[in-house]
């Protein structure tokens, strides 16, 4: 009896050790379960953490670089608008400048026109007179060749601003006498004239750039007084003016 209490007894501790011993094991597996399982949960939190801290900054970056060029793309079309504006003054002002050059192209053609008419119509004129003078000239040199010399008679006039005609003849000099004209009595509308010199002699030399027009000046003197008729000029009358045909040659001395 005493010894099959003793067999209970081993036996009860071996299933105690036993227990124990799966108790023991038990614990450490689920130690090592719940180790395993925190050790995951913390990689994977970390590895979470670290995915979402590597999203975040490139989202960060993205903003910046979006922001970024929206800033320079907003720039750009400043810059366009700017450039736009610039553009279409430089066109207004090109048409402007077009516009302009054509009305001076015009202009320029006008004035070439009727220079180039008034040289063609003093050529005509000059042609026509100096051929009407010519004639005549030669009619006279033959009428005096078969007759005696024709009685002259002499008028005075004073210059004219533009050199064109002999202005205010008078049968009489007066002291703003210039020219000294001398008429055929078979035609009275030509004349030879000449200069004179009287007390207005030394104002037409000082003003010869005006006074003087209807002659051509061969000599000057350095201090001159006195004109000197080296040819007489001639004039053809027209609506009782004297229109100078040829000028008369001249020296002042």
């Amino acid at each position: 009896m005493s010894k099959y209490k003793s067999n209970i007894k081993d036996v009860c501790f071996a299933i105690y050790d036993m227990a124990r011993w799966l108790f023991h094991g038990l614990e450490r597996i689920s130690i090592d379960v719940a180790c395993r399982n925190l050790v995951e949960y913390y990689d994977n939190k970390k590895g979470k953490t670290i995915q979402h801290t590597h999203v975040r900054n490139a989202t960060l970056q993205i903003k910046e670089e979006l922001d970024s060029c929206k800033e320079e793309n907003r720039l750009l079309q400043k810059n366009i608008i700017d450039l736009n504006g610039k553009i279409r003054d430089l066109s207004n002002k090109l048409n402007d400048a077009e516009t302009v050059r054509d009305e001076l192209i015009e202009t320029n053609e006008i004035f070439a026109q009727n220079i180039q008419d008034l040289h063609d119509t003093i050529a005509s004129f000059s042609r026509t007179k100096a051929a009407s003078l010519r004639q005549k000239e030669k009619e006279e040199v033959q009428e005096t060749k078969n007759s005696k010399v024709e009685e002259l008679s002499c008028l005075y006039a004073e210059p004219d601003a533009t050199g064109a005609i002999l202005r205010k003849p008078t049968t009489s000099e007066s002291m703003y006498s210039l020219y000294k004209l001398e008429i055929s009595k078979s035609d009275e509308q030509l004349c030879t004239f000449s200069v004179l010199n009287n007390e207005a002699t030394e104002t037409y030399i000082a003003n010869r750039n005006v006074s003087l027009l209807a002659c051509q000046i061969i000599e000057i003197a350095s201090s001159p007084t006195t004109l000197v008729t080296i040819e007489p000029g001639t004039a053809v009358k027209e609506n009782n003016n004297w229109v100078v045909a040829t000028p008369a040659k001249i020296k002042i001395i």
